[in-house]
């Protein structure tokens, strides 16, 4: 049951940069847990202090019984879901550009599909890569982009030259 909530706190995340502020979101609720009284949700304690994306995912949890109002099980409901956040795999891609949120998404949806599971993405853009794609995943360096393609062109037209 704590998976599936933790699993709503991360579906809408795509970038290690969103993983970043997930988790400083945390560290925030954890710091309001012991403020006001302790009948008072802490989605209503966090109101304007966290996104509404994350404020929401909380209310959802609470509605559905899934978030203690025990202190002490809301910590670990916290330390558990960052956990959980970091656990999922983190993939270097470097592109030729800077790309918009639907980009990411159809990167994301490609990820899902190749691995099996949900996998953070940490972006870079270089323009010196022309096009095409870098993948750093689990220790695997893929080199996709057309510089290189035009590198290995380069060197075989100087042999023949």
């Amino acid at each position: 049951m704590k998976n599936e909530s933790f699993e709503k706190f991360v579906e809408d995340l795509i970038t290690k940069e969103q993983l970043l502020s997930l988790s400083d979101e945390i560290e925030i609720a954890l710091s309001f847990i012991y403020k006001g009284t302790l009948s008072e949700p802490l989605s209503a304690k966090l109101s304007s202090d966290v996104s509404e994306s994350f404020r929401k995912k909380l209310i959802l949890a609470e509605e559905k019984g899934l978030f203690s109002k025990d202190p002490e099980a809301q910590k670990e409901f916290f330390r558990e879901l960052k956990k959980y956040s970091q656990s999922i795999p983190v993939c270097k891609i470097t592109l030729a550009f800077v790309p918009r949120q639907s980009f990411l998404s159809n990167l994301e949806d490609w990820f899902i599909k190749q691995v099996g599971r949900k996998v953070f993405l940490d972006i870079y853009a270089n323009s010196k890569i022309l096009g095409g794609a870098v993948i750093e995943f689990e220790g695997n360096y893929r080199d996709y982009s057309f510089s290189s393609e035009l590198e290995q062109l380069l060197d075989r037209r100087n042999l023949i030259n």
